[in-house]
C-alpha cells in the first residue's frame, strides 16, 4: 500500500477507501461455511482481512461447491415461490441468498463480471425479502450481516449503514456484533463520525484474537480526532499483539510500523522520534519499514532536513541492505530540495558502491548535471535558479571524480561546468574550468576560450585600481592577461573578439599605470585597425598616456596625425584633443613665466598672452577659444597694471574680442568685472573711459556690491564718465559713505554738493526789507555760523582739491554777509546820534566779515598751493 502522510492526509481520510490497509471485501466462503453449520463459530480473522489468491486445490473445492449451489438454487427458488410463508421459507431464503452470493464470488474469480453482478443482485433480493417478511427469523443477525456485506461489495454505503444500524439496534448482544462491529466502525469512520466509529471498534476489542485489527482502526480514529498520543498507544498495542502466536495469520505490524511514525513525529521532536521508534519497533524489519516510510513521507511533505537525517540513520544502521540505494536516492532528493549541493558528491559516491565507474552510473550523473543545468537556464525565480545551479555544479564535480573519460569529453564537460559556475558568480572557479576547456580541441573550444577571457576579466582586480603609482599585476591580473593573449592568438576566434581581447589587456595595464607595457599594444591597435572602435579608444588612450606624462607637444602632434585616418565624430574628437594639448602647452608656458623674477616676468606674461590670442585666431571654433581669450586678457591686465599703462591697447583689444564676439561665454561677465577693477585702478583719461559707457550700469552694481568702506574708488571712476544727473545721484550715495582712504574723494564730492546747496540757501535769504530785517539778519548770521562749521569739517576730510572750493564758498559767504549788512535799510525811527551809532556798528560788523572773507580766501589759496 501507499504510505500516507499523517499531516497531509489527516483531513482527507474520510473520503479515501485506501485508509483500510487490507481492503473492504468479506470472505463469503468463510461466512457461508460458518453460518450454514449447525453451530456458529465466528472466525478470529477481521472481516477486512486481505484476500489471497486461491490455490489450485482451493479452486477445485470451490468448483465442486459451486456445482452444489447450482443444483440447490433452483430447488430453493421453487420452494420460496411456492411457500413464501412456509415453515422453512425463512431458512431457505437465507440459504438462497448465500448461494447466489457465493456464486457471484465464483463468477468473479472466473472473470465473468456481468454474471457476478446478476448473482449479487439476486442475493440482495433474497436477503431483503427475508428481512422484510421474516423479521423474527432466528438467524436474522447473520442474514443481515450477509446483506450488509453484499451492499458493501456494491459500494452502496447508505444501504450498508441502514442494515448495520438495524443489527446494532435489534441485536446489540448478539455474538455476531463482534463481526458487525468492524463493519459498523468502518461505516461510521467513512462518514467521519469518529465517536460512533470508536464505540464499535472498542466493541471489536472483545474478540481477543482480533484485537490487533481493532487497535489499528482505533489508532486511525485517534488520528482523525487529533489525538496523536492515543494513536501511538493503539499502534503500539497492534505491534505488541502481532508478536503473539495467535495473531501470526493476520499480521498488522507492518501496517502499524508504516503509520505509527506520523503521530510519533507529532508527539516527539525530530531528534527523539528515532530513539522512540527503536524502542517500539524492536524488529529490524519493522524499524526499516517504519523509518523508510517516515523518510519518504517527510520528503513528500517537504520536510527535507528531517527526511535527510532519517535516511542517514537508515544508511548507518543498515549499510548492507538492498534498500540502501533507495535510501541514498531519497537522501539525495532531500539534499537537492534543500539546495545543499555540497552533500551531493558524497551521496553519489555512496550510491555508486562497487559499480562507481559503470557506464550507467556515469551516464546518470552526467544526465542529472545537464538536467539541473538546463532547468536552471529557464528558471525565472532567482532563488530557485541558484539551487538548481548548485545541484548541477555538484553533479559535474561528482562526474569529474569518477574520471576515465576522454580528454575531449572532459574538456567539453568542463565548459558546461564553467557555465554553471559562472551563472553562480563563482568566477575564479569558472575561469579554471574554462581554461581547461579552452586548451583542448573540441566543439566548444572557441566559446570556452572566450568565456575564459570574460571570466578572468571579472576577477582581475587591476581594473578597479585607482592609485596614481605603478601597480604590479596580481596573479589574477596575469591570468587575465594570459587568457586575453590566448584569445588574441587563437586563429579560429572571431577577429572582433581577438581585437577586443588585445585592447582589454592593454586597458588593464593602463589601469595599473604600467604605461610601458600598455603603450605598444594601444599604438598597434590604433595604427593597424583604423576605423574600429578599439582603434579609436586606443588612440585616445595613447594620447592620454602622453598627457599623463605631461608631454603635451607629443599629444598635439599625435592627435593631428591620427586625424588623417579618422572621420566624422572621431576626427572632431581628435581635433578637440589637439586643441586641448596646444592649450595645455600655453598653460605650461604661463606657469613657467609666473615663476620668473619680477623684472622679466611681465614681458614673458605678455608673450604668453599673445600665444593665447594666437590660439583663438587659429582655432576660432574651439570650445576653448573663449577660455583662451580670457586667459590672455588676464595676463594683459596684469602687465598693464604693473606698467601703469594707461593706454593698454592689447587689453582693450582682447576685452572687445571676448565681450563682442563671445558675449554668451561664461567668461564675458568675469572679463567685464575685471575691466571695471582695472579701470578703477589705472584711472585712464575720460576719452578712454567713455568707450566703456555701455558697462556703466554693470559696474555700478559691482560698486554697490563692494563693502561700503571701499566703494569710493570705483565710484569716482564711474563719476568721471557719468552725465550730470548720474553724477547728482552718485553724489548722494557718496555723502553717506564712511570716511576711509578709499572713500575720501567720493565723500568729499558728495559733501561739497551739500555745501553748495547750503551756500545757495544762505545767499537767498534777503535783508532788504525793513519788516524782516531783524529776523532775517539773525537767521543769516546763524546760517553763516553753521556754514563755517560745515566748511571746517569738510576741510578736515583732507581732500585738498575740494577743500579749496569749500574755502572759496566760505569766503564768498563772508563777503556776501558784509555787503548785505551795508546795503540793508536803516530803521526810520533812528535819528541823529542814534542813527549814526547804528551805521557805525553796521560798518564795523561788515568790516569784520570782510576780514574773514580775506582770511578764508587766503586759506583757499594756501591749500591750492599745497595741493599743487
Amino acid at each position: 500500500m501507499k504510505v500516507l502522510s499523517y499531516y497531509n492526509n489527516r483531513g482527507k481520510l474520510m473520503n479515501r477507501r485506501s485508509i483500510d490497509p487490507v481492503g473492504k471485501r468479506i470472505i463469503w466462503g468463510l461466512y457461508v461455511a460458518l453460518i450454514t453449520t449447525a453451530c456458529i463459530t465466528l472466525s478470529g480473522r477481521p472481516l477486512h482481512a486481505e484476500d489471497t489468491a486461491p490455490t489450485a486445490s482451493e479452486l477445485q473445492k470451490r468448483e465442486k461447491i459451486q456445482q452444489l449451489y447450482e443444483k440447490q438454487i433452483p430447488l430453493l427458488e421453487q420452494y420460496v415461490r411456492k411457500y413464501p410463508q412456509g415453515e422453512k421459507s425463512a431458512n431457505f431464503l437465507f440459504r438462497l441468498g448465500e448461494a447466489y452470493f457465493e456464486s457471484a464470488k465464483f463468477a468473479q474469480l472466473q472473470g465473468q463480471d456481468s454474471r457476478s453482478s446478476l448473482y449479487t443482485q439476486k442475493a440482495i433480493e433474497a436477503l431483503e425479502t427475508l428481512r422484510r417478511d421474516h423479521p423474527y427469523y432466528e438467524r436474522a443477525p447473520e442474514a443481515l450481516l450477509v446483506l450488509a456485506s453484499t451492499y458493501i461489495e456494491q459500494g452502496d454505503s447508505a444501504k450498508t449503514g441502514s442494515v448495520l444500524a438495524e443489527i446494532a439496534d435489534r441485536f446489540p448482544n448478539s455474538p455476531i456484533m463482534e463481526q458487525a462491529s468492524y463493519l459498523l466502525g468502518d461505516y461510521y469512520f467513512d462518514k467521519s463520525q469518529f465517536s460512533q466509529a470508536k464505540n464499535f471498534y472498542e466493541q471489536a476489542l472483545k474478540n481477543e484474537k482480533s484485537r490487533a485489527y481493532a487497535n489499528y482502526k482505533l489508532a486511525w480514529v485517534a488520528i482523525q480526532q487529533d489525538q496523536p498520543g492515543v494513536a501511538l498507544r493503539h499502534f503500539e498495542q497492534v505491534i505488541k499483539l502481532n508478536v503473539q502466536d495467535g495473531e501470526k495469520s493476520f499480521d498488522y505490524s507492518r501496517d502499524a510500523a508504516r503509520e505509527i511514525v506520523w503521530p510519533a513525529i507529532e508527539v516527539y521532536s525530530p531528534s527523539k522520534v528515532i530513539p522512540y521508534l527503536e524502542g517500539i519497533l524492536k524488529s529490524a524489519e519493522l524499524l526499516k519499514i517504519g523509518l523508510s516510510g517516515l523518510a519518504k513521507g517527510l520528503n513528500d511533505k517537504g520536510e527535507y532536513a528531517t527526511a535527510s537525517k532519517v535516511y542517514a540513520y537508515l544508511l548507518q544502521r543498515f549499510p548492507q541492505e538492498v534498500d540502501a540505494e533507495t535510501w541514498v536516492s531519497g537522501q539525495l532528493e532531500a539534499e537537492e530540495k534543500m539546495g545543499r549541493s555540497d552533500q551531493i558528491a558524497k551521496l553519489v559516491s555512496r550510491l555508486s558502491g562497487v559499480a562507481g565507474n559503470s557506464p550507467a552510473l556515469r551516464s546518470k550523473i552526467y544526465s542529472n548535471a545537464k538536467k539541473y543545468h538546463s532547468e536552471a537556464q529557464v528558471e525565472k525565480d532567482p532563488k530557485r535558479k541558484s539551487v538548481l545551479l548548485d545541484q548541477a555544479i555538484a553533479y559535474y564535480q561528482a562526474y569529474f571524480q569518477l574520471g576515465d573519460e576522454s580528454p575531449a569529453k572532459h574538456a567539453e564537460t568542463s565548459f558546461y561546468y564553467g557555465e554553471a559556475l559562472y551563472a553562480r558568480a563563482r568566477f575564479s572557479e569558472a575561469s579554471k574550468a574554462y581554461e581547461l576547456a579552452a586548451k583542448e580541441p573540441h566543439d566548444k573550444q572557441t566559446e570556452a576560450a572566450w568565456n575564459w577571457y570574460l571570466t578572468t576579466e571579472k576577477t582581475a582586480p587591476g581594473f578597479r585600481y585607482q592609485g596614481k603609482n605603478v601597480q604590479a599585476a596580481s596573479p589574477d591580473d596575469e591570468r587575465f592577461l594570459e587568457a586575453a593573449s590566448f584569445v588574441a592568438r587563437l586563429s579560429n576566434m572571431d577577429i572582433n573578439k581577438r581585437r577586443k581581447a588585445s585592447y582589454q589587456s592593454a586597458r588593464l595595464l593602463y589601469q595599473l599605470n604600467d604605461f610601458d607595457r600598455a603603450l605598444p599594444i594601444f599604438e598597434t591597435l590604433a595604427k593597424q585597425h583604423a576605423g574600429t572602435e578599439e582603434a579609436k579608444l586606443s588612440a585616445q588612450l595613447v594620447l592620454d598616456i602622453y598627457n599623463l606624462r605631461k608631454d603635451y607637444a607629443q599629444v598635439a602632434q599625435l592627435a593631428k596625425d591620427f586625424q588623417s585616418s579618422a572621420s566624422g565624430s572621431e576626427k572632431s574628437y581628435l581635433s578637440m584633443i589637439e586643441q586641448k594639448a596646444v592649450f595645455k602647452t600655453i598653460q605650461e608656458d604661463e606657469t613657467k613665466a609666473k615663476s620668473l623674477p619680477l623684472e622679466s616676468q611681465m614681458s614673458e606674461l605678455s608673450r604668453v598672452a599673445s600665444r593665447y590670442m594666437e590660439f583663438a585666431r587659429n582655432y576660432p571654433q574651439s570650445s576653448f577659444v573663449d577660455a583662451s581669450i580670457w586667459a590672455g586678457l588676464q595676463l594683459y591686465a596684469n602687465a598693464a597694471s604693473a606698467a601703469q599703462d594707461k593706454n593698454f591697447s592689447e587689453l582693450r583689444a582682447s576685452f572687445q574680442l571676448l565681450t563682442q564676439r563671445y558675449p554668451n561665454s561664461k567668461f564675458a561677465p568675469e572679463a567685464i568685472k575685471l575691466m571695471g577693477d582695472f579701470l578703477t585702478y589705472i584711472k585712464p583719461g575720460t576719452q578712454i573711459l567713455s568707450a566703456y559707457r555701455a558697462y556703466r550700469d554693470t559696474w555700478l552694481k559691482q560698486m554697490r556690491a563692494q563693502p561700503a568702506a571701499t566703494r569710493g574708488n570705483m565710484g569716482m571712476m564711474l563719476y568721471d564718465f557719468s552725465t550730470d544727473s548720474e553724477k547728482r545721484s552718485l553724489e548722494k550715495e557718496f555723502a553717506s559713505l564712511p570716511v576711509t582712504d578709499d572713500n575720501r574723494e567720493a565723500v568729499a564730492r558728495g559733501r561739497i554738493r551739500a555745501l553748495e546747496v547750503t551756500h545757495q540757501n544762505f545767499e537767498s535769504l534777503s535783508m532788504s526789507s525793513i519788516k524782516t530785517l531783524k529776523e532775517n539778519t539773525q537767521k543769516k548770521m546763524r546760517g553763516l555760523e553753521k556754514f563755517e562749521t560745515e566748511v571746517t569739517q569738510f576741510v578736515q576730510l583732507g581732500y585738498a582739491p575740494l577743500a579749496v572750493e569749500a574755502l572759496k564758498l566760505l569766503s564768498e559767504a563772508y563777503s556776501h554777509m558784509a555787503n548785505s549788512l551795508r546795503q540793508a535799510p536803516v530803521p526810520s525811527v533812528l535819528e541823529g546820534d542814534d542813527r549814526q551809532k547804528y551805521l557805525n556798528a553796521v560798518s564795523e560788523q561788515a568790516a569784520a566779515y570782510e576780514v574773514k572773507a580775506s582770511e578764508a580766501k587766503a586759506a583757499a589759496d594756501k591749500t591750492a598751493g599745497l595741493k599743487g
